[in-house]
């Protein structure tokens, strides 16, 4: 091996933690797409209702509707603000989309990223702070969302939100449905969607 070789092989250890390698992929059992359906639906629905309720009561200090017409501000910019209960009603439904968007990536990537599979809390910290990531430097820079200004402990608040509420659910949730599948169809070893 060359001396560059032996260089970049700390590199792609450091690496194997975050994916598994095409090798050690094992083919997927025939996953039962009404009981992912199942899992994606409830999974969804708490990540959004738990979101929903910590931006309410932690970062708005119960006014709801202020959460939702910012929410709606993305389409529609400031006149979500002057608006009534459709922008309301338009913010919810986009903010329940964002949660069901985020869990079913996180259902998708679970197989292929394998330090999700080593500690519960240590993916649900992990994937909140991509959550973070995303959101705010691709979803609200494209959006018509006037931005407020960041600060560290908002910073910090918002990634122990997500986290906890939208994170944690998805990665209790997904290997309880690999589980449940693993039962169903009497194998051990291999991962389902």
């Amino acid at each position: 091996m060359t001396k560059k070789g032996f260089a970049m092989r700390p590199f792609f250890n450091y690496l194997s933690l975050f994916t598994m390698p095409i090798t050690t992929l094992q083919p997927l059992q025939k996953p039962n797409y009404k009981l992912l359906l199942n899992y994606i639906i409830i999974n969804g629905f708490i990540a959004g209702s738990l979101d929903a309720l910590a931006a309410i009561f932690i970062l708005s200090h119960g006014k709801a509707a202020s959460i939702f017409k910012f929410i709606a501000s993305g389409l529609y910019g400031k006149a979500a603000f002057a608006g009534g209960q459709n922008m309301v009603i338009l913010g919810l439904a986009l903010h329940y989309f964002i949660a069901f968007s985020f869990t079913i990536f996180y259902y998708i990537i679970y197989r292929y990223v394998s330090i999700l599979h080593k500690n519960i809390f240590l993916s649900a910290v992990l994937y909140g702070i991509f959550i973070y990531v995303v959101m705010n430097v691709m979803v609200l820079s494209l959006s018509n969302v006037n931005i407020p200004p960041r600060h560290v402990i908002g910073v910090v608040k918002n990634i122990v939100i997500l986290s906890v509420c939208v994170a944690l659910p998805a990665a209790y949730f997904k290997p309880a449905y690999n589980s449940k599948c693993k039962k169903l169809s009497g194998l051990s070893n291999n991962l389902a969607f």
